[in-house]
């Protein structure tokens, strides 16, 4: 999808067998699959955390990338950063002892990307001290909120489209409710 800006930026892609995800009902879907696969990627400036592709998807090309996961802590972030606190990090989970740090300080949100190998949750509201910084990068909230949003958006339209029973599945709900309290 398209959605590199010259600041924040993601990119995504579905990687999965569409053939199987449209015939789905609800209650499979949410018993043997509970998630959907792809490529995601954060552009940081020019750094860019993740991995995207445009290029045709070969038969049988998987991607362990949670993109549902991705889309559910990124506004998670969003709606944590505008009313309870100032940083809210995540666990990247494809990757081991990667997080991504957002820390808010006015309209300014400084993100880094870091390896905390002491942390064992997936989610944290502190600061990660003593930590190696692979990468920070600092932008304007509001851009950031704006790009989320548009991104999650987009997702919710893609699966609807793909098969709109999708939107009433656990997974779907994990991202709906905290879009609709960010909109």
């Amino acid at each position: 999808m398209k959605g590199i800006t010259q600041m924040f930026g993601i990119n995504y892609r579905i990687i999965e067998d569409l053939d199987e995800i449209q015939t789905m009902t609800e209650s499979e879907f949410d018993r043997y699959r509970d998630r959907i696969d792809g490529y995601f990627q954060i552009c940081l400036g020019q750094y860019k955390e993740g991995f995207y592709s445009k290029n045709p998807i070969c038969e049988n090309e998987v991607s362990d990338e949670m993109i549902d996961y991705w889309f559910k802590n990124l506004l998670e972030a969003i709606i944590y950063l505008s009313h309870k606190g100032e940083c809210f990090s995540f666990k990247e989970i494809e990757t081991p002892d990667i997080w991504i740090e957002f820390k808010r300080s006015g309209q300014r949100v400084n993100i880094c990307i870091l390896t905390d190998e002491k942390n064992d949750k997936t989610v944290s509201h502190t600061p990660h001290d003593n930590c190696k910084y692979v990468y920070s990068y600092t932008c304007d909230f509001e851009e950031i909120k704006r790009e989320i949003i548009r991104a999650a958006n987009d997702f919710i339209a893609q699966l609807s489209r793909i098969n709109s029973i999708l939107l009433k599945t656990k997974m779907a709900k994990r991202i709906l409710y905290p879009l609709r309290q960010i909109q």
